[in-house]
């Protein structure tokens, strides 16, 4: 009996402190260390001149840049401590698409969509929050009780959903503003369409 408890107790810990694993969807709080989390924002504060808005995608007033190679944030998301806290399978890693630092403000939204297919395998696509002064939620359809679940992402936050799997949106933002850094992980390089026509509206 002690033991079902210390159980119960433990499974208590896990999804308080470690995160919230929904259908296709894992949401986790805390992700990075207060340190590591200050080197993502200082450096993102400087890459906010260079956002522009973005023009093939499915989100509304959007703006996006791509993060350099060389950087703080580059090494933290591509470290193999962040696969692990993920919650990934064993045999992903970083995918060669460019991190993207991206801001919604006031007036931006994204239409339900299923992330597309970069690889021949899905990709994991990863939304880190930066910052989250808005009203917007992170909606997703969970198939097994057909119904819409959905979330405000906290600051310092991380939402993991498999490409293709799992249909999402981003709400209207009528006040504040969210910033966020996408990535992913994958099993493969070897490409799919996907890949190339989203390469090509980076560089548009």
């Amino acid at each position: 009996m002690i033991f079902i408890f210390i159980g119960i107790i433990l499974t208590l810990v896990i999804y308080l402190f470690f995160g919230k694993e929904f259908y296709g969807v894992t949401y986790i709080e805390n992700f990075f260390t207060e340190d590591d989390f200050k080197i993502i924002k200082n450096e993102c504060k400087k890459l906010e001149q260079l956002l522009t808005k973005e023009k093939y995608t499915t989100a509304a007033g959007r703006l996006t840049t791509i993060v350099p190679k060389d950087t703080g944030i580059t090494k933290l998301c591509e470290h193999p401590q962040t696969k692990k806290k993920l919650k990934l399978p064993e045999n992903t890693f970083p995918s060669d698409v460019p991190i993207e630092y991206r801001k919604y403000p006031i007036g931006s939204s994204m239409d339900w969509h299923n992330d597309t297919l970069l690889y021949t395998k899905p990709q994991y696509e990863v939304v880190y929050t930066i910052k989250n002064t808005s009203d917007s939620k992170t909606c997703w359809f969970d198939p097994n009780d057909r119904k819409v679940k959905e979330i405000t992402t906290k600051p310092n936050s991380a939402i993991v959903i498999k490409a293709d799997d799992v249909q999402h949106c981003v709400t209207p933002i009528c006040e504040g503003e969210r910033d966020i850094l996408k990535f992913a992980y994958t099993e493969t390089l070897e490409k799919a369409p996907g890949y190339f026509e989203n390469a090509a509206n980076l560089t548009t």
